[in-house]
């Protein structure tokens, strides 16, 4: 939706009770247009048919075959939402940029321990954790999801990056106690 609505201009409640009438005609079971409105959407939540999640993946790629532009411009912002900030700590400016610090170092040391781990062939370490590190940060970016996402998206590999980022650690330690004894 949020791909057709930076190609379109129109509203999100707009596109949701669109979408959510075409789909129930799609079903055979629509009413008269005017009984959708934004929230007629939630019914789809959670399907119980599987037509419906057939014909919501359908409608989805229609729109990005539609507006492919629209879709390569958009498809970064679930990634930023999720590694950047959380919607809830933006209530003042102060918190808000201690969590992107605090996330710059935390990405920083990840990659410390990532390249630490590959220059000492450690591959196992980093399969175990590169591996769902890149499944759950693709796959806003191939569906085209999570317009309200945020830091909660990267809960299923927070742990990857903080094995990663300890790694970081102990090899920038390791390399601050070589230069103390030369």
């Amino acid at each position: 939706m949020s791909v057709k609505h930076w190609a379109t201009g129109v509203s999100p409640q707009e596109l949701e009770a669109q979408f959510s009438y075409e789909l129930d005609r799609r079903l055979g079971i629509a009413q008269a247009q005017e009984h959708y409105d934004y929230s007629s959407k939630w019914k789809f939540l959670v399907a119980d048919n599987p037509q419906v999640n057939v014909e919501i993946t359908r409608m989805a790629l229609e729109v990005f075959r539609e507006y492919p532009f629209a879709y390569v411009a958009t498809a970064p912002l679930p990634l930023i939402k999720m590694y950047a900030s959380t919607n809830y700590l933006s209530s003042g400016p102060a918190i808000h940029w201690m969590e992107i610090l605090f996330n710059l170092v935390f990405y920083c040391l990840s990659l410390c321990g990532a390249c630490w781990a590959w220059l000492r062939r450690e591959y196992i370490l980093l399969t175990m954790t590169l591996i769902p590190t890149a499944y759950f940060s693709i796959i806003p970016l191939i569906s085209g999801s999570g317009s309200g996402m945020d830091t909660r998206a990267r809960t299923p590999f927070t742990f990857c990056l903080a094995i990663l980022a300890a790694r970081g650690l102990l090899w920038l330690w390791e390399q601050r106690q070589q230069q103390r004894t030369i």
